[in-house]
């Protein structure tokens, strides 16, 4: 793993998507974007925050790992669960439709 996390696919992969899910929540209305489309940002954006911290670590395996079974875990909750969330608003049609 040499170079810096910013090289990593899957870092450059989920800060392509932490910017359209960005884009795509600036669509939402007025009261859904101060409050749903709000958290639904935080989240998409802390996943490239966390790899390239977890990157930081990877010189110590323990932590490393953690925070990848960590990052991993929160993907398969938290964050699925408030993409599912914004999918099911009516004013987001093309958030079903699309697929990365």
């Amino acid at each position: 793993m040499g170079g810096n996390y910013s090289e990593m696919p899957i870092y450059k992969r989920s800060m392509a998507l932490a910017a359209r899910i960005h884009e795509m929540t600036l669509k939402l209305p007025r009261f859904e974007m101060y409050e749903e489309g709000s958290q639904i940002r935080r989240s998409a954006k802390s996943i490239p925050a966390n790899l390239a911290e977890g990157y930081g670590r990877r010189k110590y395996k323990n932590e490393y790992i953690y925070i990848v079974k960590w990052l991993l875990d929160r993907i398969g909750n938290e964050d699925e669960k408030n993409l599912k969330k914004a999918a099911s608003l009516p004013c987001l049609p093309a958030m079903k439709r699309s697929s990365t």
